[in-house]
């Protein structure tokens, strides 16, 4: 989900500590919902059976909504994969993953949230967005999350800006 310079960065956090800094990159609402998994450490990190878990107000929690990466899924240092929703795996490729039956309820302009689970059940990053109503989603155990974002509008992206001020959406 690289910047082409017409979408706009809106979401500034630090990398959290925890799960050895491999964060949510960014975050797209479309007709394909996709997550980008950015690992900021300077260590190969395995992400077999970490979860991106999407929420949105007022629909399911169900399974649907929770896509769990396969064995054999590591990420070198400063390398990001993309998990798009839906798809079978006969799609994914190099920095791509297409897991069955994930499906994001987001939509341009709503509210929504997303978090990304380590192996052991242990949230390591979340964010959070507003669209016409506040999103309901609580912050996670053990992280931080303050501020405020506005749903993207069609086209653009929620995107991490690194190298700014901590603490703050």
């Amino acid at each position: 989900l690289p910047l082409d310079g017409s979408e706009l960065p809106v979401w500034v956090q630090p990398a959290p500590a925890a799960g050895g800094g491999v964060v949510l990159g960014e975050v797209e609402m479309g007709l394909e919902d996709a997550v980008e998994i950015t690992n900021a450490s300077p260590q190969v990190v395995s992400l077999a059976g970490w979860k991106v878990v999407a929420r949105r107000n007022g629909f399911s929690t169900g399974p649907e909504r929770e896509a769990v990466l396969p064995a054999g899924t590591v990420l070198s240092p400063g390398r990001s994969l993309v998990v798009h929703e839906g798809g079978d795996a006969g799609q994914d490729g190099p920095g791509d993953l297409h897991p069955e039956g994930w499906s994001a309820p987001w939509r341009e302009g709503h509210e929504g949230a997303c978090i990304l689970y380590d192996d052991q059940g242990v949230a390591v990053d979340f964010l959070r967005w507003d669209g016409g109503v506040p999103s309901s989603e609580p912050v996670p155990p053990g992280l931080d999350f303050s501020g405020s974002l506005e749903a993207p509008a069609f086209g653009q992206v929620l995107a991490r800006r690194y190298g700014l001020a901590a603490g703050h959406a």
